[in-house]
Order: C-alpha cells, then sequence, then structure tokens
C-alpha cells in the first residue's frame, strides 16, 4: 500500500506542476466545462485545488440546467475558490 501512496503523491505533485495543461486536458479528454464533466475530473480538480479549472468549472455550471447541477460539481468550485 505505501508504493500505491507514493505513486499517487508523485503524480499529484506532477499535475500542480503543470496546472494549465492539467485543467487542458481535463478539460479535453473528461468534458471538464461542458454541461456534463466526468466525476473522474470533478474530483482531481476538488483534490488537486486547481484554481486554473475555474473557467471550465463555471462554464459547466452555466451548461448546466439549475436543477441538475452535480454536488460533485459544486464541491470542485468550492474546493478550487472558484467563488472568490
Amino acid at each position: 500500500m505505501k508504493q500505491q501512496e507514493q505513486i499517487y503523491a508523485a503524480l499529484y505533485q506532477l499535475l500542480r506542476r503543470a496546472p494549465d495543461e492539467t485543467a487542458s486536458s481535463l478539460a479535453e479528454d473528461y468534458s471538464l466545462g461542458g454541461p456534463s464533466p466526468e466525476p473522474f475530473a470533478l474530483h482531481l480538480v476538488a483534490y488537486l485545488q486547481l484554481k486554473q479549472a475555474c473557467p471550465a468549472l463555471l462554464s459547466s455550471r452555466d451548461a448546466s440546467p439549475t436543477a441538475t447541477i452535480s454536488a460533485e460539481l459544486r464541491s470542485a468550485i468550492a474546493e478550487a475558490s472558484c467563488d472568490r
């Protein structure tokens, strides 16, 4: 288990070092910015507190009908401090 934790830590560190590229990849590959972003993208943005993803997160929020904005999307917006 320790080795897996080290791999995840290294991966997260790499993604944090390239925040613009990370946000761009999540938009291209996981629909971040569209009306139905993939849960993986939302989780990763929230975990990394990736402020660079705020424009895409807010686009996803605006593209979604108000009644269907997911808790994951709300959480990612809050964790990335997009509402500040």
